[in-house]
């Protein structure tokens, strides 16, 4: 294996080291947008503390890109220096201590990349102090410098937040001051090197049980989550990563098979992996809780529609309930734990978890289990699933559906993969509609990629092998859905009524960058990289193979931005699932077989920044830098006290007008499903998410009978979410949903009906037939 061209590398330390210092620029604009207290921080002391801080970063930055482009014209200042190394090191290290803990501007210049910029070129600074003679552009040991000093301020200042008491705050800073010159002894003098050796002989030792060991610092987040709390888990998010940095330190050390290295980027790169599905799955347990009420818009309700197919008779109902979407397929795979009646809520939302992430690793473990060397295998194992759960979280049927081809997509006999196209175009034909002929794709794409290079005879003969499997896996579903197809085409579907809000496409407040970008963002750097193999002849195709691929990923990314923009979507990415999933799909068949033999560090800078960048962009969201680092939806869920004054106002009322008439549940139905309310004779219809999609369809028909229902007092009470009607029309977020809801739902109802009880807190408002209801007649023609 060839040596990679320095250049290459230099060239992406250099794309990296600007972006850092882009971002750190944007912070500090942002940061003279806010009010400050001015007078606080311009204070003498204030002016010379930001002045020396600003000098100090332009040096740090400068010696920066001297260690990449012209490293020797810092050698000769590094060896004059070597002998104060340690007084550069106190002064450094104690002027950042003070700035960041004690100066003005400590409550000011929080900012993570700004404070990571300094701390990098802080630690390249001391580097070059103890070891001039070195010839590497940034090290490992240099980053673990970085963010060691990076952490050492916003660690304490969490400290300070969550044990306020004084000695606690200094014993925490002089430990973290202590700690700094201990890895700096470590990483760059003498006795780094026989604590190496002593490491290296220790993990020989440990073979018997070194696997298992590393096993339980891959655990690092799960049990620092349920030793310390949700709420510390969520707020202190410096500590909780420098948590999952010890434990990465501590499994990489472990992992690692070669024994003349402490850690290798094999065993560094599949800690990392296995640390950050770790963390995503524990991020979601969190929602994990036995909260009566829906957690978000639609959750709620959703737990009672999958309940439709198991657990009709948790109702007290004659005759059964209706479908309304016809989904057995969606609804079945949630409502099979409806087949044990008596499971907790939490429960249902735990087996929610299970079907958020247990597809994605089934799906890469058979989209990956070709590939060599083993290696590579494991790293394309791990950012496929981290792919799925974080970057592209698809709905979990769409995911079942794609399993049960990827299971079979390797399989030489035509027969299998045929009969598992079958099936996939079956099961998207019982769940979605629009997914009928994304099954056809991969396996017309699969057949075309792996098999048809191998046949021989004319073109027509061998194609048509590819053109019966593309048959195989869109038919079956197509003709389970004709009657939908049809109606979309002559217009008479509910989502060939709603409008296309093409807006979404580009920033906006309902999904902050848009649709195109994000959707660029999040696999434009795999597209990237597939064009380059394919312009290299890394990968070579032919013409009917090219076509197929790009055809394939232009057809679903243009099909998916229409959806996209369909009123009451653009919110996020999962209506171009069938895209990614062709996107993934072809990059795994691309892979397979094509990459013996190739040394990606000789790759061009700008591939090797796209390689780079897939593998940053699922570990970003668990790192101080993202602007939700301490934030999560747990944090607003409603206490166990107001849960229960809520249910029993919910209950007593029920009780009480349930023998006037009926009690329609609009909203919260899964409160009947769990029995958190008494069976009362339960209605059907006019359920909120269906309610929703007629209105965005401005379903004149079928509000028609609910109107003349409210106008004649059909419903004794009526649960729903607080309504509004107030409209959005300067816009908002989901601006155009709210004042449909508005106009159909929120204002004929509250014409109506009046509140008799509101409770923010857990979603839920109370309604009664109004005795003079006034103006309401025109609701009624």
């Amino acid at each position: 294996m060839q040596t990679a061209s320095p250049k290459n590398i230099i060239q992406l330390f250099t794309i990296g080291l600007v972006s850092s210092i882009v971002f750190a620029f944007l912070e500090i604009k942002a940061l003279w947008t806010l009010d400050q207290i001015w007078n606080k921080l311009l204070t003498p002391l204030g002016v010379a503390a930001i002045v020396v801080y600003i000098l100090f970063a332009i040096a740090g930055i400068t010696v920066l890109f001297l260690s990449l482009w012209n490293p020797t014209s810092l050698r000769a200042f590094a060896q004059k220096m070597k002998k104060l190394r340690w007084l550069v090191a106190f002064v450094a290290i104690g002027f950042v201590t003070w700035i960041y803990l004690f100066s003005p501007w400590q409550m000011t210049l929080t900012m993570p990349w700004t404070q990571f910029i300094v701390a990098a070129a802080l630690a390249r600074l001391l580097a070059w102090c103890f070891v001039p003679e070195q010839d590497q552009p940034f090290g490992w040991s240099d980053l673990a410098l970085a963010f060691s000093i990076f952490l050492y301020p916003r660690i304490v200042q969490e400290v300070r937040q969550y044990f306020p008491a004084p000695l606690l705050t200094r014993g925490s800073i002089a430990v973290g001051f202590a700690f700094q010159f201990a890895l700096l002894a470590v990483l760059y003098e003498s006795v780094g090197k026989t604590l190496l050796a002593k490491l290296i002989e220790l993990r020989s030792r440990l073979e018997p049980v070194r696997l298992i060991l590393a096993a339980l610092f891959l655990l690092a987040p799960f049990v620092y989550r349920y030793s310390t709390g949700p709420k510390e888990f969520i707020l202190y998010f410096n500590i909780r990563f420098m948590v999952v940095l010890i434990a990465l330190w501590f499994a990489a050390y472990l992992l690692c098979k070669d024994s003349s290295r402490l850690i290798s980027s094999e065993s560094f790169g599949v800690a990392a992996g296995w640390l950050v599905l770790v963390s995503a799955i524990t991020r979601s347990l969190l929602l994990v809780v036995d909260d009566p009420f829906g957690l978000y818009w639609s959750e709620g309700n959703r737990l009672y529609d999958y309940s439709l197919v198991f657990g009709q008779d948790l109702y007290n109902y004659t005759g059964r309930i209706p479908d309304p979407y016809n989904t057995p397929g969606r609804y079945g795979l949630w409502g099979v734990l409806y087949l044990w009646q008596g499971l907790p809520i939490w429960a249902h939302r735990l087996w929610n978890v299970a079907l958020l992430t247990i597809p994605s690793f089934v799906l890469a473990w058979a989209l990956t289990k070709k590939l060599s060397p083993s290696f590579l295998r494991q790293m394309v194992f791990l950012w496929v699933t981290a792919f799925f759960i974080l970057l592209a979280p698809l709905h979990p049927p769409f995911m079942i559906m794609t399993v049960i081809v990827a299971l079979f997509i390797f399989h030489p006999s035509p027969y299998v993969r045929g009969a598992s196209l079958v099936a996939a175009s079956l099961y998207a034909g019982i769940s979605r509609w629009t997914w009928v002929f994304a099954p056809g794709a991969w396996g017309a794409l699969t057949d075309l990629l792996l098999f048809y290079p191998k046949r021989e005879g004319n073109w027509f003969k061998r194609l048509l092998p590819t053109i019966l499997m593309a048959v195989l896996g869109a038919v079956p579903g197509f003709l389970l859905n004709i009657g939908n197809f049809l109606g979309y085409t002559t217009g008479e579907n509910t989502t060939a009524q709603q409008p296309l809000l093409w807006y979404r496409l580009l920033p906006n407040l309902t999904l902050g960058p848009g649709i195109v970008l994000l959707i660029l963002l999040t696999t434009g750097p795999l597209l990237v990289l597939l064009a380059y193999k394919m312009s290299t002849r890394q990968w070579k195709l032919d013409g009917f193979q090219l076509l197929a691929v790009w055809g394939a990923l232009i057809g679903f990314f243009t099909i998916g931005l229409v959806i996209s923009t369909k009123i009451g979507g653009g919110g996020d990415l999962h209506n171009l699932d069938m895209y990614i999933g062709t996107l993934i799909v072809v990059t795994m068949l691309g892979l397979t077989g094509q990459v013996e033999g190739q040394d990606v560090r000789r790759w061009s800078s700008s591939a090797l920044t796209m390689l780079c960048l897939l593998a940053i962009l699922p570990i970003y969201p668990f790192t101080p830098f993202h602007p939700s680092a301490g934030s999560h939806a747990w944090l607003d869920l409603p206490t166990r006290e107001d849960t229960d004054k809520a249910l029993k106002v919910i209950n007593d009322a029920v009780g009480n007008y349930s023998e006037l008439g009926e009690v329609l549940f609009m909203d919260q139905r899964q409160l009947l499903t769990f029995g958190y309310v008494k069976a009362i004779p339960f209605v059907p219809e006019f359920e909120k998410k269906y309610m929703m999609d007629q209105a965005l369809a401005s379903n004149e028909t079928y509000f028609r009978p609910y109107y003349q229902d409210l106008a004649d007092n059909r419903f004794a009470l009526i649960v729903t979410e607080p309504l509004k009607v107030g409209l959005k029309e300067e816009g908002g977020v989901f601006s155009e949903e709210n004042d449909l809801w508005v106009r159909w739902v929120s204002a004929p109802t509250l014409c109506f009906y009046e509140q008799i009880h509101t409770d923010k807190t857990v979603g839920i408002e109370l309604l009664v037939p109004r005795e003079n209801p006034v103006g309401c007649e025109k609701y009624l023609k």
